[in-house]
């Protein structure tokens, strides 16, 4: 599992200069990814294979004298399907990235990039620490229907609670609950700190 560090310092060498006509990189302040370890990889690759192996396996057997043997559908969907799911959850659920810059907070779960979460600090109301147990519980209490969690599977470490002023709430798993709670509540304070910018005045 890598280990990035809470203030995103191992990051800031690696960030490429822009070049013509090309954006600039955002300064990143925070950035963390989660996996599981490589055997959990390699169990679900191979119990993916072997159902995969078997639903394809009883497709290509020859049929018997006498009207046996045909091809029974539904072992082969229930295998394929079965297949099919362990590589969701393999590419799904097992990883984790936390992305924090001065105008925004990213989250992104699995191997593609995709955004499951991107606010600004603005819209942060409150921001503390949670420890939950299995089953998605926060002091032995199911949290409400507007509650978001963050995390990969089979990892319950301690978290960050961030509610958001439209009554959102969002639990994100993560190594450095406290670096990434005093950089939400810095960022937001010097967010809302800022002085609004005189409005346009309409040409004469």
């Amino acid at each position: 599992m890598r280990q990035d560090s809470p203030d995103g310092d191992d990051d800031m060498s690696q960030l490429p200069e822009p070049g013509p006509g090309r954006r600039p990189e955002p300064l990143i302040l925070f950035r963390e990814e989660q996996s599981v370890p490589w055997f959990v990889y390699a169990l679900l690759f191979v119990a993916a294979a072997f159902l995969s192996a078997r639903g394809l396996a009883a497709l290509s057997r020859p049929p018997v004298a006498g009207g046996g043997g045909a091809v029974s559908w539904d072992y082969v969907a229930i295998h394929l399907l079965a297949a099919a799911s362990l590589a969701w959850i393999g590419l799904r659920h097992t990883r984790m990235m936390i992305v924090v810059t001065p105008d925004a907070l990213r989250v992104w779960k699995g191997w593609w990039a995709h955004s499951r979460l991107s606010v600004a600090p603005t819209a942060i109301e409150d921001v503390s620490q949670v420890v939950w147990a299995f089953g998605h519980k926060i002091d032995g209490k199911k949290t409400g229907p507007n509650t978001r969690w963050y995390d990969i599977r089979g990892s319950r470490p301690p978290g960050v609670r961030i509610t958001f002023e439209d009554g959102r709430v969002a639990i994100l798993a993560t190594r450095y609950p406290q670096p990434l709670e005093d950089l939400l509540r810095k960022l937001r304070a010097l967010t809302l700190a800022q002085p609004e910018p005189p409005p346009a005045q309409a040409e004469a």
